[in-house]
């Protein structure tokens, strides 16, 4: 007698293996994801502190800047919010260092 088409337990087998590979895809998707918003971040704190050193170092601004005051001042050409965090960014300036950072205090 020849047989024609798969059994059930073939079916359950394959389905099992590919419910398995699907939900290890959606974990490493939803990584990829967050990942790539503190990298997003990463890259609008390293643009603001560029703004807020070219401030100082133009005299604008002696200890304290402000995300606004850059925009303002035209160092920057709108006012970055944070992705991966709810806040906002804070320029600090300590002894002409510059620290920034997220405020999630908002």
């Amino acid at each position: 007698m020849k047989r024609k088409g798969f059994t059930l337990i073939e079916l359950v087998v394959t389905m099992s293996i590919i419910g398995i590979l699907g939900s290890l895809s959606f974990i490493q998707y939803s990584n990829v994801q967050e990942n790539a918003k503190v990298i997003a971040d990463d890259i609008q704190i390293e643009n603001l502190f560029v703004a807020a050193e070219l401030a100082l170092l133009d005299g604008h601004a002696e200890d304290s800047i402000t995300v606004e005051y850059l925009k303002d001042k035209g160092y920057i050409s709108n006012i970055p919010d944070p992705i991966s965090k709810i806040g906002e960014f804070e320029i600090t300036i300590n002894n002409k260092e510059i620290l920034i950072g997220i405020n999630e205090d908002i």
